[in-house]
């Protein structure tokens, strides 16, 4: 039986994910799932405002993230600093009003690719607020030496741990940038910006209006297969050189490379799963929770860090540092040209984007069954059924015809 074996939430945009038992879907995302993000509010080390992301700040990874839950729902995350294991912050999911300071913060949801020499936009979050204590613990922490070493030379930044906007609590909606309605593909970040262009060509994409987001970067969930990534697995070490082979830190590398590098919410394994099956699933079911498949996700420099201390996984090897992006590159290089995505985003693909359906206060759970409903250029289910019901006719037919020839005039 193939099944869901993990799931895991990340309260803090490139942040540690948190593996969880059960997770309900919330303006059609997991619950807390990317709700806070970190902003540099001076522009002295980072574009002032964006939500960070752990392209641009990597080092966000090395803060550890663990959740306190309240009759089995999350109710705190606590902090801990890489740097002092006892030095830790813990605030509520979600804070009181005196919590909070005083003054909104414009969150902007853009960035810099780090696969092309371009940048892209998702709009501008208003009205979202910095929780006081964790945030004063952050600027202790991020303005380290120790902490953020290429930004030393530069003035100290000021941080903010920023909780999602208190007036559009619902979400980003998604439809404005993607799937049939969405508005005009350009690559005018300032038109990206303020909402009147999209910097994707996603019109044949199945997104509806009930898909929000947080701080995602695109879509609202996002489904890893444990099938694919051990053929990943496999093939970084089986396209590794003689000379890699043999460097016993470099196979120690690979083989602890872990799936949560991608930072998915859902990960799926076993029974008859396949590999690189998850990409033909356009409807499926994790129990009673219907899903659509949206589009493959476009991989930046993320996947070859470490997800707990965001350093480069495999920095000795010949390669490439960026081992997995290579490695899947010469896999499947046509993955790596579509157009729909634009230059700034296409790139190696791996894990999908998804998103539910009409499954506000659902819960999803480890050990939910898959079900696959229907598959890209067909339905999986639904085919079988009709090719049933195509046989059953056409025997009848034949039967019923070869009655009436043998029946007398």
């Amino acid at each position: 039986m193939s099944n869901v074996v993990e799931i895991l939430i990340h309260p803090i945009k490139a942040m540690n994910g948190v593996s969880v038992k059960q997770s309900k879907i919330t303006n059609g995302r997991l619950e807390y799932d990317r709700g806070f993000c970190v902003v540099e509010s001076s522009g002295h080390r980072y574009p002032k405002n964006q939500a960070l992301s752990m392209r641009n700040f990597p080092t966000l990874a090395s803060i550890s993230v663990s959740l306190d839950t309240t009759e089995g729902n999350p109710s705190n995350v606590t902090l801990t600093s890489p740097l002092d294991k006892s030095n830790t912050v813990t605030f509520s999911l979600n804070p009181s009003p005196n919590e909070l300071a005083p003054k909104a913060i414009a969150v902007e949801c853009g960035g810099a690719s780090t696969t092309s020499a371009g940048s892209w936009h998702l709009g501008v979050v208003e009205n979202c607020r910095s929780l006081r204590a964790p945030s004063a613990w952050l600027n202790e922490i991020l303005n380290s030496e120790l902490v953020d070493r290429p930004k030393r030379s530069k003035p100290l930044g000021e941080y903010h741990l920023v909780m999602f906007s208190t007036t559009e609590s619902a979400g980003r909606d998604l439809s404005r940038y993607a799937g049939p309605f969405q508005v005009p593909f350009s690559e005018d970040v300032e038109k990206q910006r303020i909402g009147e262009a999209s910097p994707f060509k996603f019109q044949k994409v199945p997104v509806v209006k009930d898909d929000k987001i947080a701080f995602q970067d695109v879509a609202p969930i996002n489904l890893l297969s444990l099938v694919s990534f051990r053929d990943l697995q496999e093939n970084i070490l089986k396209q590794s050189t003689v000379e890699d082979k043999k460097d016993e830190a470099f196979v120690e590398a690979v083989k602890s490379y872990s799936p949560r590098v991608f930072r998915p919410n859902i990960i799926v394994d076993g029974g008859k799963l396949k590999k690189y099956d998850e990409e033909t699933w356009s409807k499926f079911k994790l129990g009673e929770v219907d899903f659509r498949g949206l589009k493959p996700c476009p991989r930046c420099s993320v996947p070859a860090r470490n997800p707990k201390t965001g350093e480069m996984h495999y920095p000795n090897s010949s390669l490439s540092r960026l081992a997995p992006q290579k490695v899947m590159r010469t896999m499947f290089p046509e993955k790596c040209i579509d157009d729909e995505w634009g230059v700034e985003w296409q790139g190696t693909i791996f894990s999908m984007h998804v998103g539910a359906n009409d499954a506000e206060g659902q819960v999803i759970r480890v050990g939910d069954e898959i079900t696959v409903k229907e598959r890209k250029g067909g339905s999986s289910i639904v085919r079988k059924i009709g090719t049933i019901l195509f046989l059953f006719i056409a025997l009848t037919w034949m039967a019923l015809d070869s009655a009436n020839k043998l029946a007398p005039n």
